[in-house]
């Protein structure tokens, strides 16, 4: 026979959690699931002094994964409902409309939550499930003569970036969070310590992002002409003294001039090619379609593949992309010059 459940009050983790439920079965999730999930947004995503530090683009990423995914399927269940087999079958239903790279982030909020209320007393026990197989997709890159017709085609504070995105390979958010500061003419080089994302300035996306990339003459003598003598602020920056803008990179820059030169933003035969036959390309998810359109990123990857095919020892190229580990920079690196000499000179 079911017995009644009471409530108490109670304070757990600095009095972030005030009220909790008990009775002879697990936590009654279904009675204070909106307060669980506002303890646990305000724990996690930096609304308390008790929460943890965590960068903009991943409050960012977690937020989607609650609104769009999490609390659609689970927030009117009571704790008790929740168990391996219903997570394992909400997981293979998000396999079907998203990658398998996308459909584990979503796992680890959800596990991270899970954590969270099994340490605050909501729950007990383990969430054990089998996650997709990512495919490891190539993505698409600017062949050297695309990048050549970009800087030629290109003038003023964008022929300076495209030029800095591809020798360096650095990611777009450290770009755009350069100062001149960071800037070394002299002895040619520059330092990589912060990154943007929608604004928020914040530490590179890995410990080893933080690092000192050399510049060519070249590229030295671009930066010198482009600054005129100026030595503070943004190196990118807008009229108003704002640093620019990722987004606005991509679509008012980036695609504007594939446009103009006509280069495919999407190449369909790639994209074809990665759903394979049993898909047409309307049905490619949004990591297929990334992996066959250009971008910012492609820059990073055509570096990735100019130092693998100039020979560049492969920890040296990790440290340089800064990643965190060789088995990304792999990944990173493509096949459109590894065999052509010509190409490895320029």
């Amino acid at each position: 026979m079911q017995q009644m459940i009471t409530t108490k009050r109670g304070s757990k983790e600095g009095g972030i959690i005030t009220e909790i439920c008990e009775g002879p079965y697990e936590w009654c999730f279904g009675l204070i699931q909106d307060e669980l999930s506002q303890m646990w947004r305000m724990a996690f995503l930096g609304i308390t002094p008790n929460a943890f530090h965590k960068k903009a683009s991943t409050v960012a990423a977690v937020k989607s994964h609650l609104n769009t995914a999490l609390s659609p399927e689970f927030g009117k269940l009571a704790m008790g409902d929740i168990d391996s087999e219903r997570v394992q079958a909400f997981l293979n239903r998000l396999a079907r409309r998203m990658s398998a790279k996308s459909v584990k982030n979503v796992w680890t909020t959800l596990k991270i939550m899970w954590n969270s209320a099994v340490a605050w007393k909501y729950a007990a026990g383990e969430l054990r499930v089998e996650l997709p197989k990512a495919r490891k997709l190539k993505m698409r890159c600017y062949s050297v003569e695309e990048v050549k017709r970009i800087l030629a085609n290109s003038s003023g504070a964008e022929r300076v970036f495209f030029w800095l995105a591809a020798e360096t390979g650095a990611r777009v958010g450290e770009l755009i969070a350069l100062r001149v500061s960071d800037v070394n003419l002299d002895e040619l080089w520059v330092e990589i310590s912060k990154a943007l994302w929608c604004g928020i300035e914040d530490a590179p996306k890995t410990e080893a992002g933080n690092r000192c990339l050399c510049l060519s003459p070249l590229l030295g003598m671009a930066l010198k002409e482009y600054l005129a003598g100026r030595s503070d602020g943004f190196l990118f920056q807008t009229s108003e003294g704002t640093p620019w803008d990722a987004s606005h990179v991509l679509v008012r820059k980036v695609n504007t001039l594939l446009e103009r030169l006509e280069i495919p933003k999407v190449d369909l035969k790639v994209l074809a090619k990665i759903v394979g036959k049993d898909r047409t390309i309307e049905q490619a998810n949004r990591s297929e379609k990334r992996a066959a359109s250009l971008g910012v990123h492609s820059f990073r990857h055509t570096n990735a593949t100019a130092m693998d095919s100039l020979g560049v020892p492969r920890q040296i190229r990790t440290q340089r992309l800064g990643h965190s580990g060789t088995s990304v920079t792999e990944s990173y690196t493509h096949v459109f010059v590894r065999t052509n000499a010509p190409w490895q000179k320029s």
